[in-house]
């Protein structure tokens, strides 16, 4: 009697034992999928990321180049083409290429601008040549021309867009902004110069 109390004994807590384990090795698979997905989220949230700012960057860069490009166009029956003209059209190509990473950033967060580097109208007494830039359509952003005031520059257009990504991300961050923002870049800059003299000697 003694002996079959015993062994039941060692049966019951041989399951218990078995039981316990069990439930002890669920409780370590729950840890290490945490940890694995923690890992997983990290690396899909970084390629997401920096796969959005790559795409970004070469839209924005394709945009100013078309919109440069458009710049220089001869339009049948406008032979007069201001540079009031050309800017518009080169920003409004511009602006239809990059039209994504705008609505993707939040909507009116890139900043467009056409320069031009022109000659003054020198004074009677001053012969001297004097050379300013010119930003379309305000001057606003005239800081984001790379033009400078001299003759090497004359009679270029040059294209700008500018997106202040740490300001208005594709993608939330994921925590504190101040810590991501060492992670991403401050802005994003596509950018595109072409030489109108070639435009105004095909239209003489």
């Amino acid at each position: 009697m003694l002996g079959f109390d015993s062994s039941t004994i060692r049966k019951t807590r041989k399951a218990s034992f078995v039981a316990s384990a069990a439930s002890r090795q669920k409780g370590a698979y729950a840890v290490e999928f945490a940890f694995v997905f923690v890992i997983f989220f990290l690396v899909l949230y970084g390629i997401i990321t920096y796969g959005l700012i790559f795409a970004a960057q070469q839209s924005m860069n394709f945009a100013a180049e078309n919109g440069a490009r458009a710049s220089l166009q001869w339009q049948a029956g406008n032979a007069a083409l201001t540079l009031e003209t050309r800017a518009e059209k080169a920003l409004e190509v511009s602006k239809d290429h990059s039209s994504w990473v705008d609505q993707m950033a939040g909507g009116n967060k890139l900043k467009m601008v056409a320069c031009s580097v022109q000659l003054k109208e020198p004074e009677p007494e001053d012969e001297t040549r004097i050379f300013q830039v010119l930003a379309y359509p305000d001057d606003s952003n005239k800081s984001l021309c790379s033009l400078t005031n001299t003759a090497v520059d004359a009679n270029k257009l040059e294209v700008v867009i500018y997106y202040p990504y740490q300001e208005a991300p594709m993608i939330p961050y994921l925590g504190p902004s101040s810590i991501m923002s060492v992670a991403v870049p401050t802005a994003l800059q596509g950018r595109a110069t072409v030489d109108l003299g070639i435009a105004l000697d095909h239209s003489s």
